[in-house]
């Protein structure tokens, strides 16, 4: 829908569900996403390559993240944001290094990407 657009931040208007599959792919210029409360439902590479998207929040509400959802924005690029091995965003885990043999998930992590869930070899 808007894949690769030179948008620079996105403010989705409260009553939202969901966000269907690559909505937002390489949309490289997004800095700034502002998800609504309404919002339980992010599917598959919704923000996959959005290289400046760095600062993210999930919605409260949040049921269903989708597969690499947030891979390679600047949240998912930056090394800080990595755990032993695992990417944590809020309470959710995204991804695990495909390096690590052993992980740990962290206590509180409510839920798993499908990412994860879906990739047996992972778990």
């Amino acid at each position: 829908m808007f894949r690769e657009s030179g948008l620079e931040e996105i403010t989705l208007p409260n009553g939202l569900t969901d966000i269907h599959n690559r909505c937002f792919l390489d949309c490289s210029d997004l800095h700034t996403i502002n998800f609504p409360d309404s919002l339980t439902d992010i599917r598959d590479e919704v923000f996959c390559g959005c290289s400046n998207l760095e600062n993210i929040s999930l919605p409260k509400n949040l049921e269903i993240l989708g597969a690499n959802a947030f891979a390679y924005t600047g949240y998912y690029n930056n090394e800080e944001n990595w755990e032993n091995g695992c990417l944590y965003l809020d309470n959710w885990c995204l991804n695990v290094s495909q390096d690590e043999n052993y992980i740990v998930i962290k206590p509180g992590t409510i839920s798993f990407s499908n990412e994860l869930i879906n990739n047996t070899s992972i778990i």
